[in-house]
């Protein structure tokens, strides 16, 4: 740290950050002797004769230092000791570091934020305590859940709905189950616009995914969102959603109901077990002729017949055929 005697510094806690650093990057410690609103002494904690005397400025809020006595003398820390930690090296000791990191990413892993730790002090940090320094970055910087949470009424508001009249006659609905601290279930309603980009028109929280609250969900769609003629409305095969279906305003003419194909792709692997045959009975949804159709669905049976019946289990081939859609998806 050099000769600083009659150095000016900011604030306290400015001074006490740069002696952190210096006995971190030194391997050595200090204790704190005497610390109140006016006055800060710090001596070696190994007994040596540095010191560090403090006082604040009376004529303005910065601090100068009134004593300094040079470098440690024989007090460097062992490679064993190092190796284990420093005891100045805490949480609040090096979260500046690492939370401009953690902003650009929050799921930056434990592993990455302990060795921007030492390549900054060369020094090794326990695992708990790189993790829970990146917990308090990110508290720092986005606030509690219960902060985050609170701002969700707020996108409720957003006049996403006014942009329907530019998307295509459809949309798609889902449930999606939330976990760890609020184990709510997230219901959503989006468009597709003639870009194929995707447009959120509506969104609600419900403590969980049932037929009462899909039927509630889709009726403020069908009064506060659109009523339009021939809508398409795609989805999974959700028993609550199905259920809610057979209402007579989401019935033809009013609405069409056909099903998400990567949903059912994925739910067909899941119950065959097979991934080419995946891959074939993706082929056969795509196809735009009918006698294509048939030929995968016949390459299907040979395959495995058992795929065949839990394709006749989903439903009229107008549900997953785009062949037999009646171009309510396009």
């Amino acid at each position: 740290m050099g000769s600083l005697k009659g150095y000016d510094i900011d604030s306290k806690d400015a001074l006490l950050e740069a002696v952190r650093v210096y006995h971190i990057h030194s391997n050595v410690e200090y204790r704190i002797e005497t610390s109140n609103q006016t006055s800060l002494s710090l001596k070696c904690k190994k007994g040596c004769s540095w010191k560090l005397r403090a006082r604040l400025n009376p004529y303005s809020t910065s601090w100068f230092i009134s004593k300094y006595n040079g470098k440690h003398e024989n007090c460097v820390l062992g490679s064993d000791t190092v190796s284990a930690g420093h005891i100045h090296l805490t949480s609040s000791g090096f979260i500046n570091v690492i939370r401009n990191c953690v902003s650009k990413d929050p799921l930056i892993k434990v592993s990455v934020v302990r060795q921007m730790v030492k390549d900054r002090f060369g020094i090794e940090v326990t695992y708990k305590l790189a993790w829970c320094t990146k917990q308090q970055a990110l508290l720092s910087i986005y606030g509690t859940r219960e902060d985050s949470y609170s701002l969700l009424p707020r996108f409720l508001k957003a006049p996403s709905i006014e942009g329907l009249k530019f998307c295509k006659p459809l949309i798609a609905i889902e449930g999606k189950h939330l976990y760890g601290y609020y184990c709510h279930t997230l219901l959503t309603a989006i468009a597709q616009d003639v870009d194929k980009g995707i447009f959120l028109l509506a969104f609600s929280l419900v403590e969980k995914e049932c037929i009462t609250a899909w039927s509630w969900f889709k009726a403020c769609i069908h009064k506060h969102v659109t009523q339009k003629m021939g809508l398409c409305i795609i989805s999974d095969r959700y028993a609550g959603i199905l259920a809610t279906m057979e209402e007579t305003k989401w019935q033809p003419p009013y609405a069409h109901h056909r099903l998400c194909l990567r949903h059912l792709l994925s739910n067909f692997n899941r119950a065959m077990g097979n991934v080419q045959l995946k891959k074939l009975f993706g082929r056969t949804v795509e196809q735009r002729q009918h006698v294509k159709v048939v030929e995968g669905l016949r390459a299907i049976r040979v395959a495995k017949r058992e795929a065949l019946f839990w394709i006749d289990e989903v439903g009229d081939m107008s549900m997953w055929s785009l062949c037999h859609d009646g171009d309510h998806r396009v």
